[in-house]
């Protein structure tokens, strides 16, 4: 059935599959740098204090489990 389908559709790559979902990304590099320099300026930081700290520099409301 896959097969029928390339072949009707006379396609020659494949449609491309997973990555980051540019609409639903939230932790962006800029985010990503951030957390880095938190990191590297106190390494004590808890999940919560730097989920906080997002919050209040970009407006961004990320879990801990992103973190």
């Amino acid at each position: 059935m896959a097969a029928r389908r390339i072949v009707d559709s006379r396609r020659e790559e494949p449609l491309p599959r997973g990555g980051l979902r540019s609409a639903c990304v939230k932790c962006t590099p800029e985010i990503v740098a951030a957390l880095e320099s938190y990191l590297g300026n106190n390494f004590a930081y808890t999940l919560e204090a730097m989920k906080d700290m997002i919050r209040f520099d970009f407006g961004v409301d990320i879990s801990t489990s992103t973190i």
